[in-house]
């Protein structure tokens, strides 16, 4: 287990912001950590880096515990990025990069990796404080790769990036772990890509952990349903009563069908003389999965 906490509570003014926290991390993984916000996501990544001290409770990294004793060697294999990255703004990129190479001892080739992960390569030459957000973001990334830890802990690294931008970060993350052999911890408000990239989804709201499960798994609850928009959806829904049809408001809903029986039920409507305007299949999002568990009145 690369990361495992036990009871992990954070307590600010007598009002519990991180409350009896159970993570667990195990190797290789992609752990999304999601929840609205507020709801203690910050602090808790803080804690992993002992940024912030526990009111309450036991970190273990790398299977050691996260103590004083131990601190320096673990932070030693651990890379950051918490809520914006830190820079030197008169200093250009490499500049900045040189510097986080000195403080770390580490050879120029890690250097040059992390630079050409992040795609910055062109960048490098200008000064930070002329970077637009996006660059800035990517420039925190690969100073948080430059040591190549085994964990990299991420708070909200697609900040300020365009779609384009996007989706190379979900590349990028996707391919440390078989790449480089890094665990990944990682926040993100869009949920979207969290469920395209996570193996392990985390829901934290109002401190308390409300949820973790494999993806894997997840995706094993999460039945597909066929939507059919006809010409005549109260016919179609009485031909289909056998296969307890559900309205919704355009069409028929209706349960998890194989290729055959959704070929079947188009040609039993069509037979009738009803038109089949339009069959979808729809899967539970994790954004659903996230507004069923934090109530749809909280956003992120």
């Amino acid at each position: 287990m690369i990361v495992a906490t036990d009871n992990l509570s954070k307590e600010y003014d007598g009002v519990y912001r991180v409350q009896e926290l159970d993570i667990r991390i195990k190797e290789g993984d992609i752990y999304g950590f999601l929840g609205p916000n507020g709801a203690g996501k910050s602090t808790t990544m803080k804690m992993l880096l002992g940024l912030v001290k526990p009111t309450s409770g036991t970190i273990e990294i790398m299977g050691k515990p996260f103590n004083e004793k131990n601190r320096r060697d673990i932070l030693a294999s651990v890379g950051s990025l918490i809520e914006s990255p830190s820079y030197y703004g008169h200093l250009t990129g490499r500049e900045n990069m040189e510097i986080i190479r000195r403080l770390l001892d580490l050879p120029k080739k890690n250097i040059e990796e992390a630079v050409h992960i992040v795609r910055m390569e062109n960048q490098m030459e200008k000064k930070v404080k002329n970077y637009s957000l996006g660059m800035k973001q990517r420039l925190g990334i690969a100073m948080a790769l430059a040591r190549f830890p085994k964990l990299l802990i991420l708070d909200e690294p697609t900040n300020g990036l365009d779609p384009a931008g996007i989706e190379e970060m979900r590349e990028l993350i996707k391919m440390l772990p078989k790449q480089y052999g890094m665990t990944v911890m990682i926040s993100s408000h869009i949920l979207s890509e969290i469920d395209q990239m996570a193996t392990v989804v985390g829901i934290i709201n109002q401190g308390c952990l409300i949820f973790q499960e494999r993806m894997s798994v997840l995706d094993m609850q999460r039945e597909p349903q066929i939507i059919l928009r006809t010409s005549d959806n109260n016919h179609a829904f009485q031909l289909l009563k056998k296969a307890n049809p559900q309205r919704t408001t355009d069409g028929l809903q209706i349960g998890a069908l194989t290729d055959e029986q959704t070929g079947a039920v188009v040609q039993c409507l069509c037979s009738n003389g009803i038109s089949v305007y339009r069959v979808e299949e729809h899967r539970e999002s994790l954004e659903d999965i996230f507004l069923n568990l934090t109530g749809k009145e909280l956003t992120l």
